[in-house]
């Protein structure tokens, strides 16, 4: 009875290592070569895959569509894949890859095949509103953006919260909540902004947050952390990368890793470097203040690296919002003046503190409520501008210094056709455009 016992298993592992599969730590016999193919679907034309096949030997080879690999050597195969983006003058497409098939066991003489399902991620090719007073945000496709006209949003999205908006790699949406009752932090999967009635995966607290006004901006670390600033608090807080995957769907308090103790930061963003720059709008002066990339590991309570202050002549700062364009200039949004300002690299490096009147001054007039901006892909800026209305500033209109009194009128301006008063809130764009320094641009 012995021998039979053994002899079965013996044909069993036999079977189990010319199983093909390469997985579960079942061997794949590495005599020999086959044809590996890769099928890639679900791009438009024109549009690269970004696939690695790795195998035997060290393998490591890069596919931009379906290829096969003929005559390669026999054994397991693997195959990961990368979101890509289709070229556009205003926003891009950007699609996500699913792998089927892989690992591959490649036997002598034999096909393996390994697919990939790319599928366009429904937050990319549009551009996305807040609204102030029904806590929505607001969808609207890049083809209805380029002229002037009355738009009805597609979807219009019924989202706890229409502030803060800013986009992850993922084209997933994070804001912030709308009322005291609401969590902090909200993150709407992009599968889920289709319809009028997404459901969050995400609802986070951060430990010590207690002041009403809660958070006033988010932006996203070269790394992927979320950095969020509340002005009530005095306090910008680091949420780690780690932190926001393994948060689950349910209602969650996070403990910030890292906290800055700063004056009134009204404003997030980083540079290229991975500095982090503060606009403070809430401050005396209205100063704008950099800390060093080197800096941001622990939490600090000291001096910035780097402080811009307006000259006399100019007033206050008033960093109401702040974005970086594809020339590393920081634009600065001045609700107060009504104004765009522009900081050169020049200004912005150096460390201590600075008075300077910037040498780009954009005047908007009396009527607009600047409550956020967004580059796109032309080098255009688009901005929230009177009540009911959003507008795109071209490039040339992005240089030299108007009047208050003589105010640049936007090259397109659209109104937010769903009846009644409307009160859009902070632009944004998936994917943003890849010359800029923001966590959710693609190459």
């Amino acid at each position: 009875m012995k021998q039979v016992w053994l002899g079965l298993f013996g044909t069993l592992a036999l079977l189990l290592t010319a199983c093909p599969g390469g997985g579960g730590g079942i061997s794949c016999d590495p005599t020999g070569t086959g044809n590996l193919v890769v099928n890639v679907t679900g791009l438009p034309a024109g549009v690269n895959a970004n696939v690695t096949v790795m195998g035997p030997g060290g393998l490591s080879q890069t596919l931009t569509g379906s290829q096969t690999l003929s005559g390669t050597a026999a054994g397991t195969y693997t195959a990961t894949a990368s979101i890509v983006a289709q070229s556009h003058p205003l926003i891009r497409s950007a699609y996500s890859p699913s792998v089927s098939g892989s690992p591959a066991c490649l036997q002598n003489g034999q096909n393996a095949t390994i697919t990939v399902s790319y599928s366009l991620i429904p937050t990319s090719a549009k551009l996305w509103l807040g609204e102030e007073l029904t806590d929505q945000t607001l969808g609207f496709a890049r083809e209805n953006l380029n002229s002037s006209a009355t738009l009805n949003p597609n979807p219009s999205a019924s989202t706890r919260g229409g502030e803060g908006l800013t986009f992850d790699r993922e084209g997933n949406l994070w804001l912030f909540g709308g009322t005291t009752a609401d969590p902090h932090l909200l993150r709407y999967p992009a599968s889920s902004l289709t319809g009028s009635s997404p459901t969050p995966d995400r609802r986070l607290d951060i430990q010590g947050l207690t002041c009403i006004g809660g958070l006033d901006s988010l932006a996203f670390d070269p790394e992927g952390n979320l950095w969020a600033g509340s002005k009530c608090a005095n306090r910008v807080y680091r949420l780690s990368k780690d932190q926001l995957a393994g948060a689950g769907s349910g209602r969650t308090s996070l403990s910030a890793g890292v906290v800055f103790q700063v004056e009134a930061p009204n404003s997030l963003a980083f540079d290229r470097e991975g500095n982090l720059w503060l606009g403070r709008g809430g401050s005396s002066d209205g100063t704008v203040v950099r800390f060093d990339r080197s800096r941001l590991g622990a939490s600090y309570s000291g001096p910035p690296d780097r402080e811009l202050i307006s000259s006399d002549s100019l007033g206050r700062l008033d960093a109401r919002h702040l974005a970086f364009d594809a020339g590393g200039h920081l634009w600065v949004m001045a609700f107060g003046d009504n104004a765009l300002y522009r900081l050169t690299p020049g200004e912005q490096s150096g460390t201590g503190s600075t008075s300077l009147t910037p040498s780009v001054r954009v005047y908007l007039g009396a009527g607009p409520l600047l409550e956020g901006m967004a580059f796109d892909e032309g080098g255009g800026l688009w901005i929230t501008y009177t009540a009911d209305k959003f507008a795109r500033l071209a490039p040339s209109q992005l240089s030299g210094v108007n009047s208050p009194g003589s105010p640049v009128i936007p090259e397109r301006v659209f109104t937010v056709g769903t009846g009644g008063t409307q009160y859009p809130l902070s632009p944004a764009l998936y994917p943003a455009p890849a010359g800029l320094p923001l966590y959710h641009r693609l190459p």
